[in-house]
């Protein structure tokens, strides 16, 4: 989470205003593994990160009139 925070604020500061947004990343694992902030590796990617990143976005999303 802390990686899609970050990414998240870089894109947002080189991009101030964003027409579309593609989250398109996804994770089956065969073994249960937990993140560093106690979640399961898939609901992590495959749920929290996507919203995570919409979130930190969201400014710029709305920025666009066409978003």
């Amino acid at each position: 989470m802390e990686d899609i925070r970050r990414i998240g604020n870089q894109i947002k500061t080189a991009y101030p205003q964003i027409d579309i947004l593609v989250n398109n990343a996804g994770l089956h694992g065969f073994e249960q593994r937990i993140t560093k902030e106690g979640f399961s590796e898939m609901i992590a990617v495959n749920y929290l990160a996507p919203w995570l990143l919409t979130h930190t976005l969201l400014d710029s999303l709305t920025a666009s009139k066409n978003a």
